[in-house]
């Protein structure tokens, strides 16, 4: 089976387009150290980061405008949505940005730029172990046992 035959047709949040263009970013999130002396720098990597997409879309025909109001208005609803990519399938994503362009030469036809990025997770409460205050904890409980201890053995 070809590529063509595998393409899937667009939408966002169930709002379907056509795709003219997509741009993908990714990589590595690096803190540069730079030190006297040195002539290579040193890098901290601090984790994968975050994935974007640039979609060009189109919406074509005598119902465009009603079809570009209804992917504007997916993009500006709140929270992550599904993305069916035409040669990656569903993705869970967030519309960062999206603007439309409409000529008076190209009627019944409106341009939609989006970006979107990875829906991402929602970190919710952590919790983590206080050091300090284990060892503060049995400190105090080692003093009042000394203590304890030894008013025992005044008595």
């Amino acid at each position: 089976m070809s590529w063509r035959n595998r393409l899937r047709a667009a939408s966002f949040r169930g709002v379907p387009f056509h795709v003219e263009e997509v741009a993908q970013s990714g990589g590595r999130s690096l803190v540069e150290h730079d030190f006297p002396k040195r002539d290579e720098p040193y890098f901290e990597d601090m984790r994968r980061q975050t994935r974007r997409m640039v979609v060009v879309g189109y919406t074509i025909g005598p119902l465009y405008d009603i079809q570009r109001s209804a992917l504007v208005a997916a993009c500006e609803a709140e929270g992550p949505g599904t993305l069916v990519h035409p040669t990656l399938g569903e993705i869970l994503v967030r519309c960062e940005f999206v603007g439309n362009v409409e000529r008076r030469e190209d009627g019944g036809f409106a341009q939609i730029d989006m970006t979107f990025v990875e829906a991402g997770g929602d970190p919710g409460p952590t919790t983590s172990v206080s050091t300090a205050g284990l060892i503060e904890t049995a400190a105090r409980a080692a003093v009042s046992a000394i203590v304890g201890a030894l008013n025992g053995a005044l008595r």
